[in-house]
């Protein structure tokens, strides 16, 4: 099993901020909105974790 790290600047990659939002309400969980930026982990093209930093 290999996972992929990525660093995404949510404030500039809208549609990866909303995708990692989605993930988040699955497991009842909800993204600030003064997060800049996420570290997510991917598995076959798939978001199974993230991990985001307010400012």
């Amino acid at each position: 099993m290999t996972l992929i790290l990525k660093r995404v600047q949510l404030l500039k990659d809208k549609p990866r901020r909303e995708a990692i939002d989605r993930f988040l309400r699955q497991h009842q969980l909800s993204l600030e909105a003064d997060c800049e930026m996420a570290i997510i982990a991917e598995y076959q093209q798939r978001l199974v974790g993230c991990g985001a930093i307010a400012g």
